[in-house]
Formats: structure tokens, sequence, C-alpha cells
């Protein structure tokens, strides 16, 4: 295997974009200069220092390089002066840095003749048994004890002890789900998460629970999935151990009490006619649906009067009979993971729990059926075989939306824990950055946003996915969107990612873990339950889910492997087909109604999609240059920690509120940028011209950005009704840096028309679907219309958007930036002295004339009587 040299040319100046080229050649090091002094003399003067430097680095090249297709001259990016590394040149009388990293050549991967159906991984192991006491591996900056234990019966426990918390928890979670329920009783797992609210033998009350909880402050909830089903609360920390007795009735003594049986099928049935004319669970059903005949992954799984009662009952069966020996069989104690979070110790909170938990029954012997070992629920099948896939499917929304979603089939990738190869394709195909498969789709008009991950639902199988909006342009490019999809991800195989890129990753998620904040408590015990059910060593339940241990390069290979669109599908979501597809909906899904078409792949696109040219833009993502390298934190005694921030700047330009993180003393630091404006809001035109103004520079900054935002920085800007709101935050090393590169842009902006008319057709649609968003949205919205001062709908608003041109939204940017109060909260890892430093900045960069005191009025709202009840009609306002 030959070697191959990457060398990165980054231009040092701050606040505007550098250059930069990752470049290999072919023949002896004097050939590769001889490449890149040509490709570098196309951008600019070439000094002769700079050549003989650069001749010096590489005469210590050994053996032939090649030039790439992905290392072109012209990848932008940003410039962060305070990351390069020497030597340093200079070129076009610019500052240049080089960097230079061996990287082996490696052999493309090679789609097989037939596509691969068979799972190319290990076998997806049992849960396994911790055979001495577990020692959890948590970040660093993780300051609750932790106790990890297994009662005699099974059931797997994690105690965590907080004596800060101003909330205890609990979550149960039970590794059945959906797929699990009887094919007669549609729905019997959800059902049954229902009906173990109303009522213990210990206490029967139908409401004892949940009014045990609200009378301590407390709140509950609960979730079906397909392999899964969790229950969780909050409560005040003197109630838990009365809260943990009344929740362990749920899984030793339900009542199931016959009076409420209907009752609770009802509400399941309320809940599912909330759903029906959404269009996630409508798309949902219907992804499920085209699944294999027969297969567990095409149930019901909400459940609904008729699958749970009417069609029982005339069937002569028992509902409540039927749900009962389904719980006697199905829950069981090792199947259920608890984690107990409290301000006790970890012995006072395992001793509750023995106590109190002991009682689950086991219910494993002479049911293999249940899952290896008896525990862990597994379907290995995949849902989708041979004959269902390589078909396009057109389905009709009832929003106003375009969508386009690719679906391959994957085996379960759990265990696969210390490489994560899903992690590395959603990376690359979900990347953001220039090169990217986004940048491309963006620029041809044809989508707005995309997103890729791996969608683990279920023990034995999931699903990756890509999924992109699309414009009216993109959706009669449909095919061609596709296509380009799948074009990256012939790239990532003739470029398979190397472990230079697997180290960039690893060292992210190594900081996202080191310096990991702490959630809310009940979120912590949920997502710790859940974890539980993986099929990883127990010490690793934490960190298995934030970091990335081996490189594995077979792994990684089999997983682009399966990216085969021999061995996909793909949904279209459209109002109205495209003109390129024949005929109508002529199909309709059973339980939601929704109406679809379905179209084979054809010969000539799958043609294209694996033996087609290659796209010239597209190009792996270059080294990330916002990682962090710097995380020092001034450390020093406080009595106690500051309550409120002061007030370090109070003039008629400005006011800077300061807050030192006293308490976590993390590298990290947030700002928060209020730049207000009389202008923003004043008239429904106004209004919308701020929004597309902001929308816009969003867009425009999305490949600045991303790879901030992997690094865990982020930079976001919107508008509100009063002020442009800025909100950056993350590690401090680099977030001044940032925030001024991002902020001047932003005062330079430039609207792309061809941009501005995709923006203005996504706020159209976002303005027009909003009738019929969920009711507790529509009424939030109604609430705040009738108490605020200044405020427009959707109608209101709509109607302006059709007359307003790219120069109209030009224009109002400029005056609007002209005259600003900037008003900036900065609290985490500086000092006052760095936070003026940054408010100094922001005036410098932002330059605005002050307002007058009549423009800076603060936020007013209706006051209303108390203890009155009032009706807002505003078709008569």
């Amino acid at each position: 295997m030959q070697p191959m040299e990457q060398w990165w040319f980054e231009n040092k100046e701050m606040n505007s974009l550098r250059t930069s080229a990752a470049v290999t050649a072919p023949g002896s090091p004097f050939v590769f200069a001889i490449v890149l002094g040509f490709l570098l003399f196309q951008k600019g003067s070439l000094s002769f220092s700079f050549l003989v430097s650069m001749l010096r680095q590489i005469s210590k090249l050994k053996g032939p390089a090649r030039l790439i297709p992905r290392t072109r001259i012209q990848q932008t990016a940003l410039r962060i002066p305070s990351i390069a590394t020497q030597p340093s040149f200079r070129l076009s009388n610019q500052p240049v840095t080089i960097r230079a990293y061996a990287t082996p050549a490696r052999q493309p991967i090679r789609l097989p003749e037939t596509p691969i159906m068979a799972s190319p991984f290990p076998p997806c192991p049992p849960i396994p048994k911790a055979s001495g006491p577990v020692s959890l591996i948590v970040p660093p900056t993780e300051n609750r004890a932790h106790k990890y234990l297994t009662l005699e019966n099974g059931l797997e426990v994690i105690v965590v002890s907080d004596p800060k918390a101003d909330k205890a928890a609990a979550s149960m979670d039970v590794g059945v789900g959906h797929l699990s329920d009887p094919e007669d009783l549609p729905g019997c797992a959800h059902f049954c998460e229902h009906l173990l609210f109303m009522g213990t033998k210990t206490h029967p009350q139908e409401n004892a629970y949940s009014q045990y909880l609200s009378s301590n402050n407390g709140s509950s909830n609960a979730w079906t999935a397909m392999t899964s089903t969790n229950y969780f609360f909050d409560v005040s920390p003197d109630a838990l151990e009365g809260a943990l007795e009344r929740f362990a009735g749920f899984f030793v003594e339900p009542l199931f009490n016959e009076d409420c049986t209907e009752r609770e099928i009802k509400a399941v049935d309320s809940e599912h006619k909330k759903n029906l004319q959404n269009d996630v669970w409508r798309f949902y059903q219907l992804e499920k649906s085209l699944a294999k005949p027969g297969h567990p992954y095409g149930k019901f799984g909400t459940g609904n009067y008729e699958s749970l009662w009417s069609i029982p009952k005339e069937a002569g069966r028992d509902p409540r009979r039927q749900l009962i020996e389904w719980w006697e069989k199905e829950y069981c104690a090792r199947r259920m993971k608890l984690v107990v979070a409290g301000k006790e110790d970890v012995e006072t909170l395992a001793k509750w729990v023995k106590e109190k938990f002991a009682s689950i029954p086991v219910r494993t012997e002479g049911k293999p059926e249940v899952g290896r070992d008896g525990q862990r629920v597994v379907f290995e099948d995949s849902p989708f075989g041979p004959e269902q896939l390589q078909k396009f499917t057109f389905a009709k929304p009832v929003r106003d939306i375009r969508g386009l979603e690719m679906v391959f089939p994957f085996p379960d990738t759990e265990h696969l824990y210390e490489s994560r190869p899903t992690h590395f394709l959603a990376h690359f195909l979900g990347h953001e950055g220039r090169g990217s498969v986004l940048s491309y789709l963006k620029k041809q008009g044809w989508v707005n946003t995309l997103r890729a991950g791996d969608y683990h639902d279920a023990s034995g199988f999931s699903l990756f996915k890509v999924a992109v909006d699309l414009t009216p342009e993109g959706l009669q490019h449909y095919d061609d969107t596709a296509k380009a999809i799948f074009k990256y991800i012939s790239l990532l195989r003739s470029q398979p990612p190397s472990r230079l890129a697997f180290d960039e990753i690893k060292a992210i998620a190594d900081i996202s873990f080191r310096f990991a904040e702490q959630g809310k408590t009940s979120h912590y015990c949920t997502n710790l339950s859940s974890w539980l059910q993986s099929p990883v060593p127990r010490e690793k339940i934490v960190s298995s889910k934030w970091l990335v241990e081996e490189y594995k390069e077979d792994e990684l290979s089999s997983a682009l492997q399966l990216l085969d669109p021999r061995r996909a599908n793909i949904v279209v979501t459209c109002k109205e087909l495209p003109k390129s597809v024949q005929g109508t909906f002529d199909q309709k899904e059973e339980i939601y109604g929704t109406e679809y078409k379905r179209v084979k792949f054809s010969e000539e696109f799958l043609r294209e999609t694996t033996a087609g040219a290659p796209i010239p833009e597209l190009a792996l993502p270059g080294p990330n240059l916002f990682i962090p390298k710097k995380f020092d934190v001034e450390k020093f005694e406080v009595a106690e920690p500051a309550k409120r921030p002061a007030i370090l700047r109070d003039t008629p330009l400005s006011r800077l509120w300061y807050k030192r993180d006293d308490r976590f003393w993390l590298p990290k630091a947030n700002l928060e940028i209020m730049l207000h404006s009389p202008i923003l809001n004043v008239t429904p035109r106004n209004a919308v011209l701020s929004r597309l103004f902001c929308d816009l520079f969003s867009d425009a900054i999305t490949e600045d950005v991303y790879d901030a935002d992997l690094a865990e920085l982020s930079f976001g800007l919107w508008n509100t009704s009063q002020w442009i709101s800025i909100s950056a935050g993350g590690f401090s090393d680099k977030l001044a840096v940032l925030t001024e590169t991002m902020l001047d842009k932003f005062v330079n902006f430039q609207v792309d028309p061809k941009r501005f008319e995709e923006i203005q057709e996504a706020t159209r649609l976002y303005w027009k679907n909003f009738a019929l968003s969920d009711p507790y949205k529509i009424g939030r919205f109604w609430d705040s219309y009738a108490t605020h001062e200044v405020m427009w709908t959707q109608e209101e608003k709509l109607r302006e958007l059709e007359y307003i041109t790219v120069a109209d939204v030009q224009a109002f940017g400029k005056e609007m930036l002209a005259r600003l109060h900037i008003e900036t909260l900065v609290h985490g890892n500086t000092s006052p002295e760095g936070a003026k430093e940054i408010q100094d900045m922001l005036e410098r960069v932002l330059s605005p004339r002050q307002l007058t005191a009549t423009e800076l009025k603060a936020t007013r709202s209706l006051v209303l009587p108390a203890c009155e009840s009032l009706v807002f009609d505003y078709d008569e306002c």
C-alpha cells in the first residue's frame, strides 16, 4: 500500500474566509511541488520564500502520492488565528499555515454483485451480566454518587445520590413494547401502560399515585415504544420513599381495575384520534404497513377503541383478561431496569429499592421465545426484504409539505459501541459544511435542510435514514436529489474515512464527555434506565453513549456496503405527484387513511446511482479547526455563588451584564445578545422583513458554523418582536473569535436571490401550515396574541410576504442595523475584563447609532384581572 500525504493551507487572517486546500500529488515530492505551485499560482502570487520552505518540507516525503478529487483549492472555511500551527508562510501577502497529515492510501469499498441482506456484523449478544462489583464510568464533572446493583429476582438497578437536587426522580424501563402485542389485540402494550396508573392492591384508589405526586410537587408520565415501555416520575426530595412504594406496585400488584378498563381504552382512543391528522404519525404507520407481511414491525402500536374493545368483544374475547395474561407473561423482573435518584446516600436508596421492588416476579422459566437468556426481546429478522425494497413511495401529507427520505434496513449495531460505525455514517452524510451533499443540493435550489442517522427503536434491527425537505423545484428533481445523495455515499466508498477522521470524531466525543453538564434529574433517570437495556458492559452504560473507543475499518466498510441503492426505499412527501410520475395516489393506508403511490426503481436510476459519473462539487470534510485546545479555568474560593448577574456597563449605546461560573467551573461560556431595534415589528411588513433577513443570514452561515457546532460551539440568531436575539455558547477557547467572525458577516450580509426564493417559500409554508398545528400550540399563540401589545397573525404576515423582494430585505437590514441598543449577558469561564472586551468588540463590529429613550422601551403585556374567566374572540376585534 503506497503512502499518501495531505497538505492543508490555511490563511490565518481573522474575520474573513481563508483558503484551505488538502492536496496530494503523483510521483516524487518535486512533482508534488510543481502541481501544488501551479494551483497556488492560480489563486494569487506565490513568493519565492514560500516555495523554498515548501520544498524543504516535502523533501521529507517518501514514495509516490496522488491527486484525489476531494482536495480542491476552492474549498474555503473560517480562519482562526489562535489555532494555526507552524510552519507559517505567506501567500498573496497573507499568512498561510501548512499542516501535513500522513495518511495511508486506502482501497475503495466496492459493492457486491448482489445486495447484502444478512447482517455483516457479529450477532448482537445478550445483555451481559455483571460478574462482580460494577464501577460506572461517568464524566469527570459528574459529582453525583452512583451505585449499581442487581436484585435476586434479576432486576438491574442504578441508584444516584444527589444531596443538592431540587427534585428526586425514578424511572423503570420495561424491555417489552408494542412489537410484542398479541396479534388479536393491537395496542395492548400501550393499553397496559395506561391501566397500570389506575391503582394497586396496596393503594387501590385510581388516582392514589398521581395525587401523591401532585401533592408533593411532582409529576409522572410514561411512553410505549417498539421494544420497551418507560415509566417515570419526579417528586420533592423528602417524598421519594412514599413515591417509590406506590410506583413499585405497578410491577408487583396492579389491579387492572375492571371499572376503568373501557374508560382507559377511550383515553387510548383519544390519543390515537389526536394523531390522525399528524403527518409524523401517518407516515410512521405507512412505513410500518409496507414491511414484510406478518412482521411485528407492521403492528399498530397505539391502538384504538376498535382494536382494544369493539373487535375483541364482538369475537367473544375479554380485552381485560387478555391484558392481564399478557402482563403476566411479558412483565418480568429480568426485563426491567430501574434508576432512582434522591438526596439520600446510595446505601439508603439501595435499601429502599430492595424493600420495595424485590417482589417483582421473575417469570422466565420455560419461555425461551421471550428472547435470549429469557430477558431481552430481540427481533433479528429485518422488516424489509428484497420484495419490499427498491421502491419510491409517494405519500400525500395533510400539511403542505415536501420531503424525501431514504431508508436503509440495518441490523442492530448497539453492541458495536467501541467503533460506532453508524455514528460515522451520520457524521459524513449529515455534514453541512463545504463540499457536503447538503451544500450541493442547496446550491441547486432543491433542498433547505438535511438530517441523517440510525433510527434504533427496536432490539435486533434498525433503520438508517437520510432525509431532506424539498423546494418546489426540488420536488421535480426528486430523483436527482436521491442520486446526489447516492453519489456522496459512493464518494465515501471510494475514499473511506481515514484514521485521521476517526481521531477527530473521537477527540470531540472525549471533550464532550469530559466536560458533560448535568441535566434534569428526571431526564437522567429516564435515559439511564433505557441505556441499561443495551448489550454493553455494565461499567460502560453511561460512557458508551458518548465515547468512540476504537477505529475498526472492517465495521465501517461493512456499514458503507449496507448503504446500497439496491437495498433502499425512498419516500417522497408531496401534495401533488411530480410531473414525471404518471397516475395518481392510488393506494390508501388502512388506519390513518394516508394516500400513497408506489413505483419501483428503474434500471436507469439504479445504474446512475451505482456507476454514474461523480459530482465534482462533492468532497469529504477537512479538519475541524474549532476543536478546542485550551481548557484552563481560573478557579478561586467563593463564600457563596452569586445569585444573579451584575451590570458592568450601562450607556445609551449598550448594557453589559456579567455572571462568572462560580459553581461548576467548566471551561465554557455563554453570550446572550439582544440587539434592540424600534422598527422590527411595528407593522406586519416589518415583522416579515426581519424574519426573512435573520433566516436568510442563518441559512448563509450554515457552512461556516457547522464545524463549530460539531465541536459543541454554537451560534444562533433569530428575530423577536423587539430585538434580534443572538446566542453563542460552548468552550470559551474560541467563542469570542466565532462570535466576532459571525457578526462581521451579519453586518456585511448580502442576500442571495436564489436562496431568497427558497426561504420565502419555506416561510410561506410554515405560516400556512400553522392552522394544522397541535391545538396546544395554537392556543399558546392566541394567548400571547391576546395579551401582548404588538403581535401579528400568520394571515397578516402572509399577505405581506408575497410582495417582498430581495431589495426590500437588503434595505431593511441596512436600516435595522444602523440604529441599535446592544444588551449583552456574558456568563461562564471569563473574567470581568474579558466580558468588557467582548462588549467592546460588539460595539466596534456593529457600530450602530444609539436609540432615543422613547425608542428603547420595555416589553409590555396586558395585566389580566385575578380570578376571572375571560374570552378572547379574534373575529370581533
